[in-house]
């Protein structure tokens, strides 16, 4: 973890490490609170002064990003979303690790190259007849990868 001294915009020459992560997201603000502890050998840091931290994420090899809108959850709780599979729809069950923005980040579950449903969803089950169309992907942020195609349900 690292800190920006707001007064200066200088970086904190310390490093601190992550002691506390919150498991819940504030809905008003969008934020998780954390707790990182800093040594502070020549007392630059003072009570109630202004930082901004930055926490370093490891990267998941493998993994996707996915939107939310694709994902669905049985009533014991697993994640699952609809791929298509030789114009069929086929149900896989899915490792989720965290969102990102509208997307869930999928550690397990999917294979490069699904063709993963996104919308219909509601309207269709497994076994039913799909004809593929590819649609937009979420945007490459370095932190996981999409599945090559995305499809849509048949009306």
């Amino acid at each position: 973890v690292s800190l920006i001294i707001d007064a200066t915009g200088a970086e904190y020459p310390q490093k601190g490490t992550l002691q506390f992560s919150d498991v819940t997201v504030n809905e008003t603000t969008g934020t998780v609170r954390l707790r990182a502890v800093f040594p502070n050998p020549d007392g630059t840091l003072l009570p109630g002064m202004f930082v901004r931290g930055q926490v370093r994420q490891g990267r998941l090899e493998g993994a996707f990003l996915v939107p939310q809108k694709a994902v669905m959850r049985r009533p014991d709780g697993t994640a699952y979303s609809y791929v298509a599979v030789d114009g069929k729809v086929v149900s896989k069950d899915l490792q989720i690790e965290q969102s990102q923005g509208e997307n869930w980040l999928v550690s397990a579950g999917l294979e490069d190259g699904d063709q993963l449903i996104v919308d219909g969803i509601q309207r269709i089950g497994p076994g039913a007849a799909v004809a593929p169309q590819p649609v937009e992907a979420a945007a490459d942020d370095g932190s996981a990868k999409p599945a090559d195609d995305t499809a849509k349900a048949a009306e």
